[in-house]
């Protein structure tokens, strides 16, 4: 049994390694901070995250705590990218689609899942945004206790 109350799982887009360090650092402070428990999937590129995420959920969803595959049941799930403005002709649209796809998700499925994502027009720019990881964590951990006060159990997936 973990000394954690509750746990999350990261996905993170790993494409801009300067910028997903840096949120994932000032994630897994907030969360240890909260005594939540992580586990990290690290993906190529934001557009992995959307597919990853259902992946990560379907493999998840039994009725027990703990899998036989070695990974816990999680409570929720924090999503961490970074986007360049100009990187690819279709930014914006790639962005939208893929917060949009996250979303869906966590509505379809009632999971607390919260966003790290930038959009920046530099990496040095991008670089700056540590504070962003530990709002998504706090974001998270938020959406976490109101599921659980509202009398659910927090890794409970309430598909439709």
């Amino acid at each position: 049994m973990t000394p954690y109350e509750f746990h999350v799982v990261i996905l993170e887009a790993r494409d801009k390694t300067k910028v997903s360090e840096q949120l994932y650092k000032s994630v897994v402070k907030t969360l240890e901070i909260n005594r939540v428990g992580h586990s990290r999937i690290t993906l190529p590129s934001v557009l992995e995250l959307p597919p990853a995420l259902r992946i990560a959920i379907e493999a998840t969803k039994g009725t027990e705590p703990t899998k036989g595959n070695g990974w816990q049941r999680p409570d929720g799930y924090i999503i961490l990218g970074s986007f360049l403005k100009n990187e690819m002709a279709c930014n914006a649209l790639v962005y939208t689609e893929v917060l949009r796809s996250l979303q869906d998700l966590a509505c379809y499925y009632t999971l607390p899942i919260s966003y790290g994502l930038i959009v920046a027009d530099a990496i040095e720019e991008s670089a700056n945004y540590g504070e962003l990881g530990h709002s998504a964590a706090l974001s998270c951990i938020n959406l976490i206790d109101l599921k659980q006060r509202f009398g659910l159990e927090p890794s409970s997936i309430l598909a439709p």
